[in-house]
């Protein structure tokens, strides 16, 4: 199974073009996770970035269950 890890630079751009707001928000790599790569933004929020092949369908599961 192939396996993404995603850059600090990548993440912030994102940040950048899709939340201004969250941007200049503190921003740390979080260890661990299967199908997700974590990082903690701020105090209280993620960013959560599907790292397998399979991390998209799981999130869609995710976000449909009650």
């Amino acid at each position: 199974m192939q396996e993404f890890r995603f850059e600090q630079s990548l993440v912030r751009a994102l940040l950048q073009d899709q939340h201004p707001d969250l941007a200049d928000l503190e921003l740390r790599d979080v260890e661990g996770g299967w199908d997700n790569q974590l990082w903690r933004l701020g105090r209280e929020l993620a960013v959560r970035l599907p790292r397998t092949e399979g991390g998209p369908d799981l999130l869609r599961v995710e976000q449909q269950s009650p």
